[in-house]
């Protein structure tokens, strides 16, 4: 990480502080917020299930047991491990939303920079983290599915654009 650092322009440094500073300045008084509608939902759900049992929030249509309609078992394992840490203390859910959409911005910074450059990836990853229509799924904890399937979906093609040696810049 240092002799990335180090290779890095420092107008590039100085953008992606900024970013990061910007981005906890906008979504800080949300780290303080209270469970929302659904987040309920979740709470009583995950404190059901022990230690012994987390195998069943990966079992096909229940969480839990409990018949679901869908199947996604990385969120409620996300949940579960932030109750068992954090118990009901809303802050660790918020966290975990912020820094999954940071991470996010990472690999947008990196997919800017492999494809325009990058001051073009350090623009890129300042314009993503503080742009508002993210903030719905940054600061209500389940809109975890959102900040989750986003990192998913842009750091897999960060990957493949490594993978497949594409350089555009």
């Amino acid at each position: 990480v240092a002799d990335r650092l180090r290779g890095m322009p420092m107008r590039t440094k100085k953008m992606m502080l900024a970013g990061i500073f910007l981005s906890v300045f906008v979504y800080f008084r949300s780290f303080f917020n209270f469970f929302l509608a659904e987040d309920w939902e979740w709470i009583p759900l995950i404190d059901r299930l022990k230690f012994a049992e987390i195998y069943k929030i990966f079992l096909p249509q229940t969480l839990g047991g409990i018949p679901a309609g869908f199947w996604r078992p990385v969120i409620p394992f996300l949940f579960w491990i932030n109750y068992r840490f954090g118990g009901l203390a809303p802050i660790g859910y918020h966290l975990t939303n912020f820094l999954f959409h940071l991470l996010t911005a990472v690999f947008v910074y990196k997919i800017g920079s492999r494809l325009s450059g990058k001051p073009t990836g350090a623009m890129a990853f300042l314009l993503f983290v503080v742009f508002p229509f993210h903030s719905e799924a940054v600061v209500w904890i389940d809109g975890r599915y959102d900040v989750v399937m986003a990192f998913a979906v842009i750091s897999s093609f960060y990957w493949y654009l490594k993978k497949s040696g594409e350089k555009l810049h």
